[in-house]
């Protein structure tokens, strides 16, 4: 048998004992992602959402799941409301701003990169989604404050990164 067939029959026995347990319903979830089996992965999600809706981690889960089929109507508000819940989320504002850039608000991702670099300001992805964002809303609005100061932010990344390349 192979190791993620006995994982599964182990949750789901386990789903048998306990079968409220968000966090069973969630591992199992994630087993399901790892074997791409998507649609079974977001029930497991939608399921533990609809019985407690303040369960952080299915929220990111299945937001991040319909980000990945670029479902951005419905996944933008599971990043909300994770935000409402955890306002300190650094992954959530960069899911968060993704979702938005691909719709098109890039003024709204810049916010959403800015904020996720704040609470997380080592991490180049974050960085470099402000870029992207940066690239288009730019040239439409140069002159607003949080353009401004996201520019400021790449420009520090960039120095700081510079510094740390010519001590090595």
């Amino acid at each position: 048998m192979r190791s993620f067939d006995k994982a599964r029959e182990n949750y789901e026995r386990a789903l048998k004992i306990k079968p409220a347990e968000s966090q069973f319903k969630f591992q199992l979830g994630r087993l399901f992602e790892t074997l791409g089996e998507v649609e079974e992965a977001k029930a497991e999600y939608e399921e533990i959402i609809a019985q407690d809706t303040d369960y952080v981690p299915a929220l990111k889960a299945l937001g991040r799941i319909l980000l990945s089929l670029s479902q951005f109507r419905d996944c933008a508000p599971l990043f909300r409301r994770v935000l409402e819940i955890s306002p300190e989320d650094d992954e959530t504002y960069n899911d968060l701003g993704v979702t938005l850039l691909r719709q098109g608000k890039g003024e709204d991702a810049v916010e959403h990169f800015c904020k996720a670099i704040f609470f997380k300001n080592d991490a180049d992805t974050y960085f470099f989604n402000l870029g992207l964002s940066l690239r288009d809303v730019r040239f439409k609005a140069p002159n607003k404050p949080l353009l401004k100061t996201a520019l400021e932010m790449l420009e520090k990344k960039n120095m700081s990164d510079r510094g740390k390349w010519l001590h090595h």
